[in-house]
């Protein structure tokens, strides 16, 4: 049996998703969103602002940013909205970026 037939190509389209979405959740103020979310499972916007002891508009502009993404759901009650992690999502990144061992780097 030939090797090189059970060698998969890298998806770069994936792979640059990827790398966007680490970035996404390197950057400081997103890990305080994101680990905030982790603790609280659920939180409103106000839940946020006082656990991350951000600005309110901060908050709200890296919200708008992780639900782009894909990173952070949104559930809209009819009196305030509330906001938790894509679980599912998350773990489909970190295993893409399980898939980059040590010595192997995202290039975009």
């Amino acid at each position: 049996m030939n090797a090189w037939n059970t060698i998969t190509k890298l998806d770069y389209r994936k792979t640059g998703q990827a790398q966007f979405i680490l970035e996404l959740i390197c950057d400081e103020t997103n890990m305080l969103i994101i680990e905030a979310l982790r603790l609280s499972g659920i939180s409103s916007l106000i839940d946020l602002v006082v656990q991350t002891s951000l600005e309110q508009e901060r908050v709200i502009l890296q919200l708008e940013e992780l639900t782009t993404a894909g990173l952070v759901l949104v559930d809209d009650n009819l009196t305030e909205k509330y906001y938790l992690l894509n679980e599912k999502y998350l773990a489909r990144i970190a295993l893409i970026a399980s898939s980059f061992g040590p010595g192997r780097v995202l290039v975009s």
